[in-house]
């Protein structure tokens, strides 16, 4: 088990100690599956990743976990602190602040290969 930059340090921001890959694994092993990771491809025939999330109660914590590559990498944490923040507009009560897209912007078809200019003789 590999931890990201990322994870390390948003462990130690949420959670409130220094991570080790030890640690991570154990959690794992006892936590509550969420969605198993995936590695798919789009309509475009592009692959993706589809990361597996994980549980924990003991820490009241969710990691996402990159198990499809070797050797697995450990992503991001994410604790309820976190999702109180994202400032989710409740549909019954703040219908003031939901995000509206901005009207989408006209866009000219351009060739693909533009015809080279004409010299007059």
């Amino acid at each position: 088990m590999h931890l990201s930059e990322h994870f390390i340090y948003r462990w130690q921001r949420r959670v409130g100690s220094l991570p080790t890959p030890e640690l991570v694994k154990a959690l794992i092993r006892c936590a509550v599956v969420l969605q198993k990771g995936v590695i798919g491809v789009d309509e475009c025939g592009d692959r993706f990743v589809a990361l597996s999330m994980y549980w924990v109660p003991e820490i009241d914590a969710v990691l996402k976990i990159n198990d499809m590559g070797w050797p697995h990498r450990a992503i991001t944490v994410i604790t309820p602190d976190v999702l109180n923040k994202k400032r989710v507009p409740n549909l019954g009560t703040d219908t003031d602040k939901l995000h509206r897209p901005a009207p989408r912007r006209q866009y000219r078809a351009m060739p693909l290969h533009p015809r080279p200019l004409r010299r007059e003789k």
